[in-house]
């Protein structure tokens, strides 16, 4: 992570501009790559990001794109709307970092029907398709206030994984986690933490009502989970949040569920944004998009039960403190069942949903 800290630097006043653009400014995607900054762009690079490159010409790399995310994405309506059907066969569109075309994943057997499907909509954009199961929702256990992120929530049916302690009083997860209204308990349900108060489900974020501001304020859980289902079953302790950052395709990334404890060994793929369906914890046909998706490299599951909402992060330079890159929504596997990839929601866009900002000590 501390080889990338340069790359994310340079990147970081582009996506500023990218993200708090209102119009096409004709972004399609960027990723960090080795030793420099890969942009892919279409039309005219405008001044004020031509700016950014001239500073540090010989640390980016700009190719041109033969479509902007934006038009990627006005291509691909048609595709997702046909993704809210279940009998489509397609549970999953991913956009090509490079604004080349479309993917579309569907369960093996739904083949024939998804093909069809996407015939029918006559799309003007390439479209491959990659079989795969449809994805899936994926301390610790008796936190107090101001309670921390990778705290286990409970809502006496089942549990999720607080995501992060934001401004004012609210905890960041989820949103198939819950609904409005709903009350949240901490892990061991002796304390009553707060109700939710507001969510963005295409974007499945919902912020829940809580006390995370005072005392020690701004900190994670991290190390191990000792309860059954921990992948890391090492002590817990908790660290410091920096801050909150952009989300880097080919950066390398953290998560920690309050199932699962903290896992590094993500790494963000190229395949941004993702949209895709599943049933939530309700058996509710639930659709999400503009998610990252990261691979998972060191053997661990991608995510298990429990851990939805939790805290996907980036460490600083000497990795003492944690800075807040998003929550997570679900996992996918390959087609032998591996648990491979994370999909989560990157917590700019909580800033955007929410006008929130993460809680720092």
């Amino acid at each position: 992570m501390d080889a990338q800290t340069e790359l994310k630097e340079l990147a970081r006043p582009i996506m500023d501009i990218v993200r708090g653009s209102k119009k096409d400014l004709g972004f399609t995607g960027v990723a960090l790559q080795g030793d420099h900054v890969q942009l892919w762009w279409h039309g005219e690079i405008p001044a004020n990001i031509d700016a950014v490159i001239d500073k540090s010409v010989n640390k980016f790399r700009v190719t041109p794109a033969p479509r902007s995310l934006v038009e990627l994405k006005a291509e691909a309506a048609p595709l997702r709307a046909a993704m809210r059907d279940t009998s489509s066969g397609i549970h999953t569109v991913a956009y090509r970092i490079d604004g080349t075309g479309l993917i579309v994943r569907r369960s093996p057997d739904d083949a024939a029907k998804s093909a069809a499907a996407v015939s029918r909509l006559s799309l003007d954009v390439a479209v491959a398709y990659e079989d795969a199961p449809r994805p899936e929702f994926t301390g610790r256990m008796n936190d107090s206030p101001s309670y921390y992120a990778g705290a286990r929530i409970d809502n006496k049916t089942f549990h999720c994984t607080a995501g992060w302690p934001v401004h004012s009083n609210w905890i960041l997860t989820a949103a198939h986690c819950g609904y409005p209204n709903q009350w949240w308990y901490n892990g061991s349900q002796t304390l009553t933490m707060g109700y939710v108060a507001r969510e963005e489900t295409p974007h499945d974020l919902m912020l829940v009502h809580a006390d995370v501001t005072g005392g020690a304020q701004g900190r994670m859980w991290d190390g191990g989970v000792s309860t059954p289902g921990g992948q890391n079953t090492s002590s817990e302790y908790t660290k410091q949040i920096l801050g909150s950052d952009h989300v880097y395709p080919g950066e390398w990334l953290c998560t920690s569920g309050s199932t699962s404890g903290a896992l590094c060994g993500y790494q963000v793929t190229n395949n941004f944004p993702t949209d895709y369906c599943a049933y939530d914890h309700w058996g509710t046909y639930e659709c999400y998009v503009d998610l990252f998706e990261a691979e998972q490299h060191t053997g661990y599951e991608a995510a298990r039960g429990g851990d939805s909402g939790g805290p996907v992060f980036g460490l600083n330079g000497d990795m003492s403190k944690v800075i807040a890159k998003g929550v997570i929504s679900g996992r996918r596997s390959n087609v032998f069942g591996q648990p491979r990839w994370l999909l989560f929601q990157d917590f700019i866009t909580a800033v955007y949903d929410f006008n929130v900002t993460v809680v720092t000590p």
